[in-house]
């Protein structure tokens, strides 16, 4: 599969049929846009790669992206709209999967539509939002097995959710932690019961997080002194790692 990314008009055509697919969620993918001439155009760097026939996890679809841009000895147009959104119409069948009677469940569209220029809502996205993760920490990816353990089809637990939106993915202390207490390096999930709203939780850990750094650089201080300095709530999760 040869990258290409979407013009103004592809972009439009590939939101007329994300549009469609919400009345008629059988519509069938218009998998012709992705190689018209009309709608798209060469990306300014040559890719070439193909899909595995499923990603098991956010992880793995960042991986496979990183790599097929390095076999090509460049770099992903991490900021281009129409790349990302060609790339969710050529993985539809990843992002947007029909079950055994070819239904299709839609989510809300940045899921599919890239929104690059909200801080907000870019991870919303279900291809931008894991590899922008993956990318930041492409030299020890496994601090963010945590963020990424999860489906490209499901971005709404709250280790991928609650650390970027409040931007602690950008703060290696913040993510090794998360990384550290609650990955089940054995399961490569997320240990059972983290996700609650009870103290200790991945949801608490966030709070408390997002309000020490405010007065702690998250950026340099080390992981391991970070936890040292968890109230006892989080005391349960301490165990041995690798990180």
């Amino acid at each position: 599969m040869k990258f290409l990314r979407f013009n103004e008009q592809g972009v439009k055509e590939f939101s007329e049929y994300l549009n469609t697919l919400k009345g008629n969620p059988t519509a069938t993918v218009p998998e012709d846009l992705l190689t018209s001439p009309r709608f798209t155009e060469p990306l300014s760097v040559s890719i070439d790669a193909d899909p595995p026939d499923s990603f098991a996890s956010r992880m793995e679809f960042a991986q496979w992206l990183h790599a097929a841009a390095n076999d090509s000895d460049v770099d992903i147009p991490r900021n281009d709209t129409g790349f990302w959104a060609w790339l969710s119409l050529a993985l539809f069948d990843h992002v947007c999967p029909a079950d055994g009677q070819g239904i299709r469940k839609l989510k809300e569209s940045a899921r599919y539509m890239p929104m690059l220029d909200s801080a907000r809502r870019y991870y919303r996205h279900a291809l931008v939002g894991p590899f922008y993760t993956y990318w930041l920490y492409r030299d020890s990816p496994q601090l963010v097995n945590a963020v990424l353990c999860g489906s490209i089809t499901k971005l709404n637990d709250e280790a991928y959710r609650l650390f970027v939106e409040n931007q602690l993915v950008v703060m290696p202390a913040a993510i090794g932690v998360l990384t550290k207490l609650y990955y089940d390096e054995f399961t490569s999930k997320l240990k059972p019961g983290s996700r609650t709203k009870k103290r200790g939780s991945i949801r608490r850990l966030a709070t408390f997080l997002t309000r020490i750094s405010r007065t702690l650089d998250l950026d340099v201080i080390p992981v391991d002194h970070l936890i040292s300095i968890l109230p006892s709530e989080f005391d349960r999760w301490k165990a041995p790692s690798h990180l």
